[in-house]
């Protein structure tokens, strides 16, 4: 009688044990699940901030005028798909997790989002008609200019070209020009600019 009280308490006490470990597991699995959860919406509410911030900054360079530049710094999540992300008409986008997060600019826009991930410093630049995101490796002293002629005369006007990266590029100039009443040249019409070398067109 005395070793069957004993045997039960020990089948109690196991079946105890084995409730409090289920008990555990549901639990830890519940916590993960929640924490996987969290962390997931943590990058993507990162990924909305990122494209937001370089929205803004194509939007405020486009009020300033062509020309005008600035730089952004962001975060770019460990899980976003930069092959899957990138830059349509007015729209920036990032994609992580099967899901995309975008933001609309005012401008068109043109150019690359940063292929690293985590903190990145995004260059963005107001051109004539379109705001460039990504570094640029030309710069120009304006991106307009404005000549009054009167029929039968000639007129030039000129901009600097700037290489602002470390190495040689070659420069082509070319025309889109539709009217059949004043013509116009270029010269020169290509060229090679050294590291931060300068050239008038």
């Amino acid at each position: 009688m005395h070793s069957l009280r004993k045997g039960q308490a020990s089948v109690e006490f196991i079946v105890i044990v084995i409730a409090g470990l289920l008990l555990a597991a549901v639990a830890g699995f519940f916590l993960l699940s929640q924490k996987s959860t969290l962390s997931s919406r943590s990058e993507i509410d990162t990924a909305q901030l990122a494209v937001n911030d370089i929205a803004k900054a194509a939007d405020d360079v486009l009020i300033q005028g062509p020309g005008s530049s600035r730089k952004v710094s962001v975060a770019v999540p460990e899980s976003t798909d930069i092959n899957n992300s990138g830059i349509e008409g007015k729209t920036i986008f990032l994609s992580l997790q099967g899901t995309r997060v975008f933001s609309k600019s005012k401008s068109l826009l043109s150019g690359v989002i940063p292929k690293e991930k985590g903190k990145q410093s995004v260059s963005v630049n107001a051109r004539a008609d379109y705001v460039f995101v990504g570094e640029s490796k030309v710069s120009l002293d304006k991106y307009s200019f404005f000549v009054t002629m009167q029929q039968g005369s000639t007129a030039n006007d000129s901009l600097v070209l700037k290489n602002e990266s470390s190495e040689i590029l070659t420069a082509s100039v070319g025309k889109d020009w539709n009217s059949t009443s004043v013509f116009l040249e270029a010269a020169p019409i290509s060229f090679s600019l050294g590291p931060l070398e300068s050239r008038q067109v």
